[in-house]
């Protein structure tokens, strides 16, 4: 019985784990993705105003 509960709390903290390293990745991915936004504002305005 000893051996099961190990067992569900390695799967527990292995799940906790995957979520959290899921959330870390799309944090990054949204912080990247609002760089590029910002990005390409600044390169339209700059080509608004080439033209």
């Amino acid at each position: 019985m000893e051996i099961q509960i190990l067992k569900t709390l390695s799967t527990l903290i292995t799940g906790a784990n995957a979520r959290a390293e899921d959330r870390v990745h799309d944090a990054f991915a949204i912080k990247l993705i609002d760089q590029k936004i910002h990005e390409a504002e600044t390169n339209l305005k700059a080509g608004k105003t080439a033209v």
